[in-house]
């Protein structure tokens, strides 16, 4: 089975409905998050404070997960991100597994 790994940059505005969105999927090991900072001039809606910083705050979510199961979390993520800037993206988990 080919296990990916999605992940998503919000700002803090949408960071409690991706954990949300996150937490209803059937998730067998969760997610992580940390902070992350957007770059770039295609960054919307930056502060005047971030405009000087040259950088955007944000929330990056990863998840690993069964590549059969990734369309139903895109699709609810897209339901509840639609139109926040919100950007994502899924790469193929090499290797994975837990020290013992």
């Amino acid at each position: 089975m080919l296990n990916v790994v999605l992940t998503v940059l919000v700002t803090s505005h949408s960071e409690e409905a991706t954990i949300d969105v996150l937490m209803d999927q059937e998730l067998e090991r969760g997610f992580s998050t940390s902070p992350a900072y957007l770059h770039g001039s295609d960054v919307d809606s930056l502060t005047p404070e971030e405009l000087v910083l040259g950088k955007q705050e944000a929330i990056r979510f990863d998840v690993v997960l069964p590549y059969e199961k990734l369309q139903p979390v895109l699709s609810a993520l897209r339901a509840h991100l639609a139109r926040s800037g919100a950007r994502f993206w899924v790469t193929p988990a090499q290797e994975q597994g837990e020290f013992l």
